[in-house]
């Protein structure tokens, strides 16, 4: 049985994703979370209340319902994209740039008098899954009843908690939303002032009087003399009049205060909250043919997106010209299959970036190097270039 929530909120219009039986989550007690009260309040205290059925896993995520998987069908890929042939020129450009405006105490000799040996082009490929996924759990709350407009109870059953059809704002975002289960309100005197709206004086403990801190409860101070400021004896405390005592602050004298957990109301609204969360989870796998460049660099710098798909279920790549691609597609595909069996997905994209590397094999003072040339943008990782100090930094 669906239900649409008040307010709104369109039905996210989606299958339920199958997931393996899991064992119901550990039994919560009935314990209400304070709602915009001071800290240090005991909601136990508040209110007793029965959970409604389907409710009775307070906090715990719930398991969603499952259905059929649908025929996942292989996704149409794209060939492999040429990249643009690089030159001599634009390899040694590059490493320039990079010289000046990245490593500033590298030389530049090198790179100016290096003799270019050989250049080899190829690629490292860049496949990324994520999957948006949303999660819900259920809570006690309660606030101070005003007179705010209840959902009568008698009679209605609440809609279960994956029957309340939710619309996450964005997709592939992560989220969250709080909502009020209906026909779960109540109104109910508050336990911890009896629905008097007061509680006893912390401060006095409803004595209505405390210590003079003038005279320290003795209910005479010192006398001094003007002159020299020497005790001379011992005079009638002003502030309480000789009692030693004198009338609560806190609580001006009544031995009573405002409840907290109800602002002085001596009722409160209960009903269950409803969280929603969504989340996107992501991994990816690089595939760099040389071994020797880092996957971070390969990942921020800018390729080619030979693929993407987005669907509520994707299937595995098995067609790309790289095997070890249609291997990582595999993995993730099954890794995200099995690892949120509290979530359920609402879609999942994934895509394959290619990355133009080149290697540029250099000889410059007797002494062979190798450097890259990564991503549109012509990004430089040099680790055998010779001059990567050029002495100023140590002046300096």
């Amino acid at each position: 049985m669906n239900r649409d929530y008040p307010g709104n909120i369109d039905a996210i219009g989606s299958e339920w994703t199958n997931y393996p039986n899991q064992p119901p989550p550990p039994p919560y007690h009935d314990i209400l979370e304070p709602r915009s009260l001071a800290s240090g309040v005991d909601p136990a205290e508040a209110v007793h209340l029965t959970a409604p059925a389907g409710y009775e896993y307070m906090g715990a995520p719930l398991q969603p319902p499952s259905y059929d998987e649908a025929i996942l069908s292989e996704p149409r890929q794209e060939n492999q994209m040429r990249f643009p042939t690089i030159t001599d020129d634009d390899v040694r450009d590059a490493l320039l740039r990079y010289i000046d405006h990245d490593a500033c105490c590298w030389g530049r000799a090198a790179a100016v008098e290096m003799s270019i040996n050989d250049i080899q082009t190829n690629s490292a490929f860049h496949y990324t899954l994520e999957t948006f996924a949303e999660s819900r759990t259920t809570s006690w709350v309660f606030e101070p009843y005003f007179g705010q407009e209840i959902e009568s109870v008698d009679g209605y059953t609440p809609p279960a908690p994956w029957d309340i059809n939710v619309q996450p704002t964005d997709t592939f975002k992560d989220g969250r939303t709080f909502l009020e289960v209906p026909h779960t309100a109540t109104v109910k005197n508050c336990n911890k002032c009896r629905g008097s709206g007061r509680t006893t004086c912390v401060t006095c403990r409803g004595v209505t009087l405390q210590p003079c801190t003038f005279c320290s409860g003795s209910g005479h101070t010192s006398k001094y003399e003007a002159s020299g400021g020497v005790v001379s004896g011992s005079c009638i405390c002003g502030s309480c009049a000789g009692t030693g005592r004198r009338s609560c602050l806190p609580c001006s004298g009544v031995g009573t205060q405002p409840c907290k957990i109800c602002k002085a109301k001596g009722r409160l609204k209960v009903y269950v909250k409803l969280t929603i969360r969504w989340k996107v989870h992501k991994d990816d796998h690089v595939v760099d043919g040389t071994s020797v460049i880092p996957n971070d660099l390969i990942r921020h710098v800018q390729g080619d997106t030979s693929f993407q798909e987005e669907k509520q279920r994707v299937s595995p790549i098995v067609s790309f010209p790289d095997i070890n691609v249609n291997n990582a597609s595999r993995q993730l595909v099954e890794k995200h299959r099995t690892s949120f069996p509290m979530e359920k997905i609402l879609k999942q994209r994934h895509k394959i970036r290619i990355v133009p590397i080149t290697t540029v094999q250099s000889h410059w003072s007797r002494e062979d190097f190798n450097y890259y040339v990564i991503g549109f943008e012509k990004q430089i990782y040099a680790p055998e270039y010779p001059l990567r100090n050029c002495g100023m930094c140590a002046i300096l």
